[in-house]
């Protein structure tokens, strides 16, 4: 009977270790998928807006600033703002870099246009007719040996792009995980202190994954922005100046108008609600402050609208120059292993 009562206490010890360990098996198995599915998320996804990559010898940080479809989605388009270390500039011309993509799209050269707008505005790639695929995207930085830090030699680490190169080319690709984050915390701490290339990487394309606004892109109000011409095909510049940085100022003192004029008439019905009650009592003193806020609020008021009428008129006459975009490259090189 006593061995009988002990096996039934053993097997039910037994039960609840296979429980045990089919739970916690469980849960190893749910994390593990949950950071691959989030892992393959995040891999074809943009490279999240407001992130900051650095040209490292440079010492010049690029922030996402933005990414841009046509309605007919004929191009992809990145926005990358630069804050540049003025003792080490980076180059004026687009010929001194170089674009690449890890991205195997079937070609060795893709079209795509790389510049800077005017020679110290914003880096733009805009990939022409793109797939749904997830661009991976390097900017190499090819005149960074010219670059003397504090007048010493260039850092022998750093290097030199140069396509004939297998070891130049592996050397980036490495430092590009780092921009691109496919790399775990410990790696990309190290990458971050040692890394050899003038680059920065991202990734962009036009059906991310990541739903999140920073994530997303902006679809510009214009139905095509690519041309054919002669066999030829042509990026409307013009067009979009306009709706990133011209459409954008206007917008912006438009709406500041509105918002004081909405302003004036909260001020004007308080003034005439203060001025009724010194109608009854002209004594109060209350009301008599009241009333001389009122009034600087709305000759305040009527400052602001003047500026921003003045900030108005001029985003309204800003006109295009030619020389915006008058400097760019017009292919990247695919470079993945």
């Amino acid at each position: 009977m006593n061995k009988v009562l002990e096996n039934r206490k053993n097997s039910k010890y037994l039960r609840r270790g296979l429980l045990f360990v089919f739970l916690v098996v469980a849960y190893l198995f749910f994390v593990t998928s949950t950071f691959i599915q989030d892992s393959d998320i995040l891999a074809h996804s943009q490279t999240m807006i407001g992130k900051e990559v650095k040209f490292k010898l440079s010492q010049a940080t690029g922030e996402i600033k933005n990414y841009y479809v046509s309605k007919s989605r004929d191009v992809l388009i990145a926005r990358i703002t630069i804050k540049e270390n003025p003792s080490t500039p980076l180059p004026l011309s687009a010929s001194s870099y170089v674009v690449m993509t890890k991205t195997d799209t079937g070609q060795k050269e893709i079209p795509a246009y790389f510049g800077r707008m005017s020679t110290d505005g914003d880096m733009f790639v805009i990939i022409p007719k793109p797939s749904e695929e997830t661009y991976s995207i390097i900017v190499a930085n090819r005149d960074v040996a010219t670059i003397d830090t504090d007048n010493k030699q260039s850092d022998n680490n750093i290097t030199v792009f140069d396509p004939s190169d297998s070891d130049s080319i592996t050397k980036i690709l490495s430092d590009a995980e780092y921009d691109l984050g496919t790399n775990n915390d410990a790696v990309r701490k190290k990458s971050s202190e040692d890394k050899q290339t003038d680059t920065i990487a991202f990734n962009m394309t036009i059906n991310p994954k990541l739903k999140e606004k920073a994530y997303q892109l902006t679809v510009l109000d214009v139905d095509h922005l690519l041309s054919e011409k002669d066999g030829k095909t042509y990026f409307n510049f013009e067009e979009y100046w306009k709706l990133v940085y011209k459409q954008p100022l206007v917008d912006k003192y438009t709406k500041k108008q509105k918002d004081l004029k909405d302003e004036l008439s909260k001020i004007n019905a308080n003034i005439q609600n203060v001025q009724k009650t010194l109608d009854r009592n002209e004594n109060d003193q209350n009301a008599q402050k009241r009333l001389s806020q009122l009034q600087e609020d709305l000759k305040a008021n009527e400052e602001a609208m003047e500026k921003a009428s003045v900030s108005l008129r001029n985003a309204q006459a800003l006109e295009y120059q030619e020389s915006y975009f008058n400097d760019y490259t017009t292919k990247m090189f695919y470079v993945g292993k």
